[in-house]
């Protein structure tokens, strides 16, 4: 995590000396500058109010732990949540990268990231790499620089599939890597990422950044030896800069050596870039001293809360006022939300005064809802049954609503085809809930038999009944499918939808872009129904295959934009590919084999699926596949 997994008594003293003098330096020369007065922090509109989570086993993600700490960060007005997918080597030398034994399941990850995005929050992945030798990630130096980067690339790859398939907000490449990022360190590194984030952009379009350290010496000053931001979306710092050189410090000293960091080295660094900056992690202990070098998570002292508040309020006063800071994600927030508490010292807030410090720096009291004033609403689950079928079918729309305070709200279903046009709508107005209660809502849809195929998106929104205020909006909730078939009757005729007031997407909400004029659009699947050819590049039946693996196939006879083609593995879930052009136009995707175990060396059964632009099944084919992990 910070810059203190160092094994060489010199370097250790060396690092500890330099902060120290770094931090004297920062109160001393401070003093010439006049700090803002204490004040109600105002975030700027779009800044990243972000907690950082971190699994401590593998299903940790997706249990009801989670849920709740989710829950928890939710009332202190985050608004995102850093996920952390840790990843391991052997040592610093070598080249093999796996998942740690600890590392959240793709499951996990989605259903962390589903509960995120139900309560109105966003998503970053936050990729560590640590190597099992005991030495800090700053220091890893493999011996073939070549297989550690095509194997590390290839974990990009993965999770940037992941990320776009489930609407994740923001990537975080990677942290600390000193060694392996910096031009200072090797010329070379800064193409190699430049390679990598290229890859990386082709498959993913969200934001990206990666977590820099703050400094402390010429090594590990790393921000400013980066090549390569200019090719991603934020200057990301890992901003454990030192801030005092004694306990207890003021907010107006802590504000006053921020300043100086500033003046002498942030500042100027964005100005050369042209970057907006973002503390990628950043956070304060709850012990004597945690100022003086906010990275030492060893350093031993008594419970110090104010401490650890100042930090926080400091923090959040000074970088509010620049219009190039976009925001911060604090170390760190645990996935259990009954830790921690009075006489706790670590980084961690949560039922410590510290919670409340960032809750109010961050807009909101503890408990949520502007101190119980506001309504708030948590969508627990949603889904659609049947997930696939054909038109004429009665769906059933379920939604899990749990209120904190007691309102009297609507609940909107809404619809909405591939294009983003809405096709269905229903509502249910006057819904009075009492504070804390939940409710499970089946809204039943028969869908006309000449209904279009194709895929299709349930939104959820809570409102108040005058349709003025939207307390929460799930533009993704659930996502099914009409296929082609034989329609049926309708099963049930469906509840009338109430009169209410007409509504387009809600408030706040944004609709379908169209595109731009001028902008080639995709050209139609041919009409008809020729005899398509599915060739599958990699793998071959009958293969074994270890750990992650770029499977690759095409419809021989259409172009890429023609068509959609999916992977899954034993009938279960379907996954995007993605275009790739090298190596002539295919579609592709990266796949750990690693995570699967259920059938043991397998055989397992790879299928791909072509689908027109339509969602009509083009053609299928599979291979049967065997693993070695």
């Amino acid at each position: 995590m910070k810059n203190i997994k160092i094994t060489n008594p010199a370097l250790i003293k060396f690092s500890l000396v330099a902060g120290l003098y770094l931090a004297s330096m920062a109160i001393v020369i401070g003093f010439t500058w006049r700090p803002l007065p204490a004040k109600a922090i105002t975030t700027p509109t779009g800044w990243q109010k972000g907690v950082t989570l971190q699994p401590r086993w593998p299903e940790d993600f997706g249990s009801p732990n989670t849920d709740a700490a989710i829950d928890q960060a939710r009332q202190t007005n985050a608004n995102y949540v850093a996920l952390v997918i840790p990843l391991q080597q052997d040592n610093i030398s070598s080249t093999n990268i796996y998942r740690a034994s600890y590392a959240p399941t793709d499951a996990a990850l989605i259903h962390a990231t589903n509960k995120a995005h139900s309560l109105g929050m966003k998503v970053s992945l936050k990729i560590h790499l640590d190597p099992q030798d005991g030495q800090w990630r700053a220091n890893i130096n493999p011996t073939d620089r070549n297989a550690w980067y095509s194997n590390y690339g290839n974990f990009m790859n993965y999770f940037a599939d992941l990320s776009r398939q489930n609407n994740i907000e923001q990537m975080i490449i990677g942290g600390e890597l000193i060694s392996m990022s910096t031009s200072t360190s090797n010329p070379d590194n800064t193409q190699r990422w430049q390679t990598i984030i290229s890859q990386v952009r082709q498959r993913y379009s969200g934001l990206l950044t990666y977590s820099a350290n703050w400094g402390g010496s010429f090594f590990t000053e790393e921000f400013p030896h980066i090549g390569f931001w200019g090719q991603l979306d934020f200057i990301g710092i890992s901003a454990y800069f030192g801030l005092a050189n004694y306990n207890n410090p003021s907010v107006s000293d802590i504000m006053n050596a921020w300043n100086n960091w500033n003046t002498s080295k942030i500042q100027p660094f964005q100005q050369s870039v042209g970057k907006p900056v973002l503390f990628t992690e950043v956070g304060y202990r709850s012990v004597d001293g945690s100022l003086i070098n906010p990275w030492d998570y060893n350093h031993q002292g008594a419970y110090n809360a104010q401490e650890q508040i100042n930090g926080i309020d400091a923090l959040m006063q000074y970088w509010t006022n620049y219009p190039w800071f976009s925001g911060l994600q604090y170390w760190a927030w645990s996935t259990d939300a009954t830790c921690c508490g009075a006489g706790n010292t670590a980084f961690e807030v949560q039922n410590k005064p510290g919670q409340t410090a960032l809750a109010n720096d961050f807009g909101a009291q503890v408990g949520g809802g502007g101190g119980g004033t506001t309504p708030a609403f948590l969508l627990l689950n949603s889904s659609v049954a049947p997930a696939s079928a054909v038109p004429g079918t009665t769906l059933t729309m379920n939604a899990g609503i749990k209120a904190t305070n007691a309102a009297s709200v609507v609940v909107d279903m809404e619809v909405y085809n591939s294009t983003g046009a809405k096709v269905y709508q229903q509502v249910a107005s006057n819904q009075s809930f009492a504070a804390n209660e939940t409710r499970n809502y089946a809204f039943a849809w028969a869908t006309p038999t000449n209904q279009a195929t194709g895929e299709y998106t349930l939104s959820i929104g809570i409102f108040s009944n005058d349709w003025t205020t939207n307390y929460t909006w799930s533009s993704n909730a659930a996502s099914f499918a009409l296929t082609v078939g034989t329609p049926v009757s309708p099963t049930a005729t469906p509840t009338a939808t109430p009169t209410v007031k007409p509504t387009a997407t809600p408030v706040g909400q944004p609709t379908a872009t169209p595109t731009p004029v001028g902008q080639p659009t995709a050209t139609p699947t041919p009409a008809g129904n020729p005899s398509y050819s599915l060739a599958i590049w990699w793998p071959s039946n009958g293969v074994t295959l270890q750990g992650i693996q770029t499977i690759k196939a095409k419809i021989n006879e259409l172009n890429l934009n023609q068509y959609k083609m999916y992977w899954q593995v034993d009938g279960r879930a379907l996954n995007l590919m993605a275009d790739q052009v090298n190596e002539g136009a295919h579609k592709e995707a990266v796949v750990d084999t690693s995570t699967w175990n259920w059938k043991g060396a397998g055989p397992y059964t790879l299928t791909f699926v072509a689908k027109g632009l339509n969602g009509v099944v083009l053609k299928q084919a599979a291979v049967q596949i065997y693993t070695r992990n």
